[in-house]
């Protein structure tokens, strides 16, 4: 039989068993998995609105709650999605905010605060047009799930920033949602709440059903004129730059003059019409580089001619897993951003910059076979863009400035086309600006005889067709304009009378 003091020892352990498990099991909330499979993350970031969204196993009715201070007294409804992976994709989207304000919020689920021990904060940009400063970053080719793109993450952690550009293959291999889950959402876990990102589409990002895990996870500008083109392409505005982010892969692919609505003809409207004076284009495939996949012929002959022609000032790409900067190019030659050369940069560096390069005579930087990553920051005050190469232990390696002469008046306008044609026959005629530094858009008012005048609005060029029936000597003018001024020109085209032909008629000789 027990003893008094074994039978008090048991009962002590037993009580203090019982205490453990009442003190330190988990409460009934934690024992099931955690719902959040991706934190917030911010989309579509401009001067009076965001959209955020997360991602979670199950559940639905998403709100935000949020305001200026530590209120969270706005609250804005969004709506759910069961996403192509399976998850609940909610969205949420914050409009009526006030421009370069900072607002904090948390994210709630069916009436639950999903992260109650934390608090997230986002600055909106400055108004539309503004010569406010902001601050953006741009890297590439960084979904890998390396030691190095964590240690390149770490180091954006401690910059500061408004949101970030990419050069296209956020996730590798295959761009499919796990991939995406591990190696881009759990790596910018802290990151992405805070700062919009606006991606590009790379050729890995489209190895999974071409593309549709990036379509379905991004909420991007649905501004392409091809509903099926919609987000792969898309231009937004933040302060007083325009960006176009293009696709390299299956859009670049098509022939530009077999359609009037794909992304070259979308492109030219778009650059043509925006008011801006600075003009950012990002896309994944280089224009130029001498890394392991180099110069992109497509690139170079389908788009850079639409980049020269409507005044475009910076161009990113990656691809290429090395970082370059290029003298100012324009028709292939080294010149200067005063004369309308671009600056190319290959930024794909966002886990490491392991490919290596050679030397060229229109390479004004280049770091190739690195084992660390690079990612840039870029500093937009007004007329004058600073840009520089950041590695991951936060040493600036590369610096450019570029200021801004885009600002300059017109001073000529030229057409040029055949000054003969023969009656009927269409003939083709292009107006040609100068300065090359210009600042579209320019509004064309082409007029001439027997026609009705035409007013298109382009870049640096303007083409018109015209027909006459009527022989003689026919005036063509055009009058190009912009915000400081305009400038006229005057074409004849001799029109000759069309060509009689005389066929001849044979005969049958009559019978006897």
């Amino acid at each position: 039989m027990l003893t008094t003091y074994a039978r008090l020892f048991f009962a002590l352990c037993f009580i203090l068993t019982l205490l453990a498990l009442i003190l330190f099991s988990p409460h009934p909330a934690q024992m099931s998995s955690d719902p959040l499979l991706w934190k917030p993350y911010l989309q579509q970031l401009s001067d009076t609105s965001v959209v955020v969204q997360w991602v979670t196993q199950t559940g639905a009715n998403p709100e935000v709650h949020y305001s200026t201070n530590a209120s969270f007294d706005t609250v804005a409804s969004g709506d759910t999605r069961t996403a192509d992976f399976g998850a609940s994709l909610h969205r949420v989207e914050l409009t009526g905010l006030r421009p370069s304000i900072t607002y904090t919020y948390k994210i709630y689920l069916d009436g639950a605060d999903l992260l109650p021990l934390e608090t997230f904060s986002f600055k909106t940009g400055p108004s539309l047009g503004s010569d406010a400063p902001f601050t953006f970053t741009v890297f590439g080719d960084y979904g890998t799930n390396t030691d190095s793109q964590k240690a390149l993450r770490d180091q954006l952690l401690l910059d500061s920033f408004d949101f970030i550009v990419t050069t296209g293959d956020n996730a590798s291999p295959a761009g499919n949602y796990p991939e995406f889950g591990t190696n881009v959402f759990d790596i910018y876990r802290d990151l992405f709440p805070t700062v919009s990102l606006f991606p590009a589409l790379g050729n890995h990002d489209t190895q999974t059903e071409n593309g549709q895990p990036y379509l379905d996870i991004f909420d991007l500008p649905p501004n392409a004129w091809r509903t099926s083109d919609r987000e792969r392409y898309y231009s937004f505005n933040y302060g007083n730059v325009h960006f176009a982010v293009l696709d390299s892969t299956v859009s670049l692919d098509e022939t530009d003059s077999a359609a009037t609505d794909d992304m070259f003809d979308w492109l030219r409207d778009d650059l043509g019409q925006t008011p801006q004076p600075w003009q950012i284009v990002v896309l994944h495939h280089p224009a130029y580089s001498t890394g392991l996949h180099g110069s992109s012929a497509q690139v170079q002959a389908k788009l850079v001619p639409i980049f020269e022609a409507y005044g475009v000032d910076l161009v990113f790409s990656g691809h290429d897993h090395l970082y370059q900067r290029t003298l100012p190019i324009r028709e292939d030659l080294v010149t200067t951003t005063a004369a309308g050369g671009i600056v190319y940069i290959v930024s794909g560096g966002g886990s490491v910059l392991s490919y290596n390069c050679s030397p060229a005579a229109w390479l004004a930087f280049s770091l190739c076979g690195q084992d660390y990553g690079l990612y840039n920051r870029v500093k937009v005050d007004g007329d004058t863009i600073t840009l520089e190469a950041v590695i991951a232990d936060g040493s600036v390696v590369d610096t450019l400035t570029l200021t801004q002469t885009s600002s300059l008046p017109l001073t000529t306008v030229s057409i040029t086309g055949p000054t003969q044609t023969t009656g009927s026959i269409p003939i083709t005629l292009q107006a040609s600006t100068q300065p090359v530094t210009t600042t579209p858009p320019i509004t064309y008012t082409w007029s001439a005889s027997d026609h009705v005048p035409q007013t298109l609005v382009s870049g640096l060029t303007s083409q018109v067709t015209f027909a006459w029936t009527q022989t003689g000597t026919q005036q063509v003018t055009v009058t190009a304009l912009n915000a400081w001024g305009a400038v006229t020109d005057t074409m004849s085209v001799e029109v000759l009378p069309a060509k009689t032909v005389f066929v001849p008629v044979l005969l049958k000789p009559a019978s006897d």
